[in-house]
């Protein structure tokens, strides 16, 4: 008799299927991770940099849904983390590229 009560909870093999909140929370921390290993990578900031912005987008999807737990809270850091580290590589490798190309046009 309480099977029949908590089918609403389970899936057809018996296992808790997650809420949406919660898979939006593990995806915000899953590309938190993501930009965090690109930003290290100084030629894969612009992609870091996306995955950043779509992971913190997640996550604020998922507080506003009304999830609060530390993995929601990791993929908010990380996200946040990988924004700032992309966004300052492509700002130095901008600055470097410029200031190069306006040596090079010096000495010609």
């Amino acid at each position: 008799m309480d099977q029949e009560n908590n089918n609403d909870f389970y899936s057809s093999e018996g296992k808790v299927e997650p809420s949406k909140a919660e898979s939006y929370a593990t995806t915000s921390m899953i590309l938190g991770i993501i930009s965090l290993a690109l930003a290290l990578l100084r030629l894969a900031a612009i992609p870091g940099l996306a995955c950043g912005i779509i992971g913190l987008v997640f996550s604020v999807k998922s507080k506003k849904m009304g999830f609060a737990s530390g993995q929601r809270t990791a993929g908010f850091v990380c996200s946040l983390i990988g924004v700032i580290l992309c966004g300052l590589t492509i700002a130095l490798c901008i600055a470097l590229f410029g200031s190069a190309l306006g040596m090079f046009w010096y000495f010609i």
